[in-house]
């Protein structure tokens, strides 16, 4: 409504969260966009209850079917309901997947460069907003000093959590989504003690293909107790 019409992104991000976070982003549609639906709708029931006045209301109607067909409203009625059938699919898959294929990493001999490897993965972040690559005000006041290296122009695999993490985090997740070729699994092979520290639940409905990628690493640490939309803290 906001930002076009809706696809598998919007549904994605609505079914695969709590049901908090999820009231949080239909939150951000403007109210008068609602309304205008409804008043759609109410003046089509009038349109219909009023048919038998005359032949004129059946040939307006024919009219505005005939140019209405492949139309922004009717595109978007259709990407709705293909975008949810795809995501419950998929979000079905996931709960049948309780584990995936072997790697076939090769790691060839040497030292490692570093001992320890920390990798943060955050979310619901853009970097348009940080001030370590240029906004205005001071919002990453300990990045901006940190002698890092910060990669300027890396744009996410997908538009939501899922998708985006799956792409970055699985090498060869196009060719085979349920290959074992992930991070994690290469850490551990290369002679890393591999951790997954999160701050979410372990298990529940909203699991998905990042908690099997979790499930490679030696210890894994979950923050909530219960699930994904759990409230209890460790």
């Amino acid at each position: 409504m906001t930002y076009g019409k809706i696809n598998n992104s919007f549904i994605v991000a609505l079914l695969q969260t709590t049901a908090d976070e999820a009231a949080e982003f239909t939150g951000m549609i403007p109210v008068y966009h609602f309304l205008v639906s409804a008043a759609i709708l109410v003046f089509m029931v009038i349109f219909w209850r009023t048919h038998h006045r005359g032949h004129r209301n059946w040939l307006a109607l024919l009219l505005f079917v005939l140019c209405s067909v492949n139309s922004w409203p009717l595109r978007m009625v259709k990407g709705t309901v293909v975008g949810t059938t795809d995501t419950l699919r998929e979000m079905q898959r996931y709960k049948q997947l309780s584990q995936h294929g072997a790697d076939n990493w090769k790691i060839l001999p040497g030292v490692p460069l570093y001992d320890t490897i920390v990798i943060v993965t955050g979310e619901s972040v853009r970097r348009d907003y940080m001030s370590v690559y240029g906004y205005p005000v001071p919002t990453t006041p300990w990045l901006n000093t940190a002698p890092g290296l910060f990669i300027d122009g890396y744009t996410s695999t997908a538009a939501s959590t899922v998708p985006s993490l799956s792409r970055t985090l699985i090498y060869d997740y196009e060719q085979n989504p349920d290959s074992g070729n992930n991070v994690v699994a290469l850490a551990a092979k290369a002679g890393y003690s591999t951790w997954w520290i999160s701050n979410q639940g372990k298990l529940g409905e909203h699991d998905t293909r990042i908690s099997v990628i979790a499930s490679d690493a030696e210890h894994t640490v979950f923050l909530k107790k219960g699930s994904f939309a759990s409230r209890k803290n460790g």
